[in-house]
């Protein structure tokens, strides 16, 4: 790590960045695929309260309504 801030230092203090050449960005790329992931706790309870909800019977509706 002390490495990398060292080149990031000789960078912005000598001003080598002016004179380096960098690769050209792709703004095009996608990133990494990723594995996976977990849902917010917070969701997790709201999925579950809704389900209840349903099981008694409840008719879900869309509040606050949809502008159309």
């Amino acid at each position: 790590m002390n490495s990398i801030l060292i080149l990031l230092l000789f960078f912005a203090i000598r001003g080598a960045w002016k004179t380096s050449t960098f690769k050209k960005y792709n703004f095009e790329a996608e990133g990494v695929p990723t594995d996976g992931g977990a849902l917010h706790p917070l969701l997790k309870v709201r999925e579950e309260i809704r389900n209840i909800f349903l099981e008694m019977g409840s008719v879900l509706s869309n509040y606050p309504p949809n502008p159309t």
